[in-house]
């Protein structure tokens, strides 16, 4: 009896475990997604900043 309780909390630790990574995994893939759109966005009002400034130039 005692080894099916330590098997069964070894198991529920690696499940736990298991949530908290794949919880981490995807929360890091949105921040990432997200980083991603922001640099986008971050480089075209750069060019269009760029363009602006030529505009007043001339």
């Amino acid at each position: 009896m005692k080894n099916i309780k330590v098997i069964t909390g070894v198991i529920a630790t690696l499940g736990i475990f298991s949530a908290l990574l794949l919880v981490t995994g995807i929360l890091f893939y949105s921040a990432v997604s997200s980083d991603r759109l922001n640099f986008q966005n971050a480089s075209a009002l750069s060019y269009q900043q760029q363009e602006l400034a030529a505009v007043f130039r001339h």
